[in-house]
């Protein structure tokens, strides 16, 4: 058996791409081919080794208390497997084995995932199923490293009507639970209340209404229900409209919408109001770039007295090439978490609906070689405030982030 680097998947990645331009996922699919290690007939296989912060590889990373001191990292190994039989259809395994280390705690995790992708003359259509088991950074309200158990299956994909409409579509069912073992680590807190089961559907209409820009319009609905906590059983829906932006240097996404969260129980209070994101990243130079976002969304609340809170989240970061290399880099990102139900035991000793702030200002480095390795630090400072006791977190915080493929 022989095996063929590079070159060869390059090319039939080339193939891929120019085949069919309408379809945004064929070039997802046609990168990562191009970025597979080994080539061997309808065969790609693509590998890397990780070590990072904790919870680093989210979309936007403050650290949390359990990082506050000591040394803490973990590492990761994703591996993923192509088969193409052809030009049409696409099927990929992949698994994460994880390890972490942090005060003195050592564990172990998994990500795993399978993907049957068709891509047909006008329809997109991945079907896929997700498991993991893995120790991760919660930045929202508990601040701390949690274990959480997934298992998720679904379909999303995207129907072109024409070359200037289409349909994006999604439908998932999810599980998702905080195990309590004795090797598995998890916050002080009753996080089982947090163990739940969903459904959720959501259909976006595109239209290439400009040249470098898309509109759409977008309705979602999911439910969920708490075998712990069944006060929070609840359904969700979602309207709103946005949109997309591309020329050679600038790639923006807009969405905005209104949302209700509606629970089962008639005694417990419902949230209308608005929600939505933005991001941008904007090249100035060959050397300098800039990117950006913002959000706002509900996520749910550990605390009893309140079922959710408003999640507003706000980010910053701008790179500058030094050399083909090494770069500098500096980001801001802002993280507010607001609770809609007064409750007693704010700092005043009065009843006040609670507000969470945290900031993490940071700069730092990163180098790329030729050989597939890639490595920095961040350096910030993190500031974390509320209105109400907490534990109190500020300080240094130094962020490692590496990355070899093999």
């Amino acid at each position: 058996m022989s095996v063929v680097i590079a070159g060869t998947v390059a090319a039939e990645a080339q193939e891929l791409r120019d085949r069919d331009r309408t379809l945004a996922a064929s070039r997802q699919i046609a990168d990562d081919l191009r970025r597979a290690r080994m080539h061997y007939g309808p065969f790609y296989l693509l590998s890397s080794i990780q070590l990072a912060d904790i919870g680093y590889d989210q979309e936007f990373f403050v650290p949390v208390t359990d990082t506050s001191s000591g040394f803490r990292f973990g590492v990761a190994a994703p591996i993923r497997l192509y088969m193409t039989p052809n030009r049409k259809a696409y099927f990929s395994v992949g698994a994460t084995p994880q390890w972490s280390r942090f005060k003195g705690h050592t564990q172990t995790g998994y990500k795993t995932r399978a993907d049957a992708q068709f891509l047909l003359n006008h329809l997109y259509l991945d079907a896929y199923a997700v498991r993991d088991n893995e120790l991760r950074a919660d930045t929202g309200e508990l601040s701390s490293l949690v274990t959480r158990k997934n298992k998720e299956a679904g379909v999303n994909g995207e129907l072109k009507y024409s070359s200037r409409t289409s349909l994006a579509y999604s439908a998932l069912a999810r599980t998702q639970s905080f195990p309590l073992g004795a090797h598995e680590f998890q916050p002080d807190f009753p996080v089982e209340l947090l163990d739940r089961s969903e459904h959720a559907y959501r259909l976006a209409l595109v239209h290439k209404t400009f040249p470098l820009t898309s509109l759409f319009a977008a309705a979602e609905y999911a439910g969920y229900s708490f075998p712990n906590a069944v006060f929070k059983n609840s359904h969700r829906k979602y309207g709103g409209a946005g949109l997309l932006y591309e020329s050679g240097r600038t790639t923006s996404r807009l969405e905005a919408g209104h949302s209700r969260l509606d629970f089962i129980r008639v005694n417990q209070k419902d949230f209308k109001g608005p929600v939505g994101n933005f991001n941008i990243d904007h090249r100035i130079s060959d050397r300098w770039s800039v990117s950006g976002g913002t959000g706002r969304d509900l996520a749910f609340s550990i605390f009893r007295d309140n079922n959710y809170y408003v999640a507003s989240r706000a980010s910053i970061g701008t790179a500058y090439g030094l050399t083909r290399r090494v770069s500098l880099n500096a980001a801001w990102t802002v993280v507010e978490d607001y609770y809609d139900v007064p409750t007693a035991g704010s700092k005043l000793n009065t009843v006040a609906r609670r507000r969470d702030r945290m900031s993490f200002p940071s700069i730092g480095w990163k180098y790329s070689s030729p050989n597939n390795f890639t490595g920095g630090f961040d350096v910030g400072y993190l500031q974390r405030t509320s209105n109400f006791p907490i534990n109190e977190t500020d300080g240094i915080r130094l962020v490692l982030h590496l990355s070899l493929a093999l």
